[in-house]
């Protein structure tokens, strides 16, 4: 069972994707459970099941994920909880409540100025970290947060970010393009692997640019 607090366009969607199309070849059933869903998003085909528990305040949120998990535990019987921030505090609370194991996998930051955690949040957050049965990052830097907070080494591993490539994808004639990087600094990892990737493009097609924005411009050319 996957939960986080939404599925729409983005670099957590394209990372469930892939890894779910991973386990799905090895025979593993998945059911997503999420507070926003958008209808018709591309992947959400790779869930035998997908249950929306609505946005509205705390209160309600919490009493759909109970009612609607619950349910849906009960239909499909799940080893593991795999839950992504946000929204754990029910996630954590579906794991207790039905004894499935939680496994947490954030995806950026988690402390900071620029983050919005409100108290709701946070404590799902230290309930995932102290109370889970075990948690990745997607990445070196939120690796390094998980370890500032004194999370035990042992139970914590890097599950890095990816994107699954048709292996059957011909190569695309290349043409000289402007790259355009929107993102934040803390990002670090995001704003290296893009610089290589572009490093490697304009290594082919020379004249192309490319523009990391974050408050501050960066300018870079190849």
């Amino acid at each position: 069972l996957i939960t986080t607090n939404q599925f729409r366009v983005g670099g957590l969607e394209s990372f469930l994707g892939t890894y779910v199309d991973a386990l799905r070849i090895r025979g593993v059933d998945a059911a997503l459970l999420s507070s926003s869903v958008d209808a018709g998003v591309p992947g959400l085909d790779q869930f035998d099941h997908v249950v929306g528990c609505g946005t509205e305040s705390y209160a309600g949120r919490w009493a759909a994920w109970l009612e609607l998990g619950g349910k849906l535990i009960a239909d499909t019987r799940p080893d593991v909880i795999w839950a992504h921030h946000f929204d754990l505090f029910p996630a954590w609370l579906l794991s207790r409540l039905h004894r499935i194991p939680l496994l947490t996998t954030f995806h950026g930051p988690l402390i900071g100025d620029a983050r919005s955690n409100d108290l709701m949040q946070s404590l799902g957050i230290t309930l995932a970290i102290d109370r889970g049965e075990g948690v990745t990052a997607v990445s070196d830097e939120a690796l390094g947060a998980l370890s500032s907070l004194g999370r035990d080494s042992r139970c914590t591993w890097l599950l890095p970010n990816t994107v699954r490539v048709p292996g059957d994808a011909q190569s695309p004639r290349l043409p000289l393009r402007r790259f355009a990087l929107l993102t934040r600094r803390e990002k670090l990892e995001h704003i290296r692997q893009s610089v290589l990737l572009f490093a490697l493009y304009a290594r082919e097609v020379r004249g192309c640019s490319l523009v990391i924005a974050d408050g501050e411009w960066a300018r870079a050319s190849g």
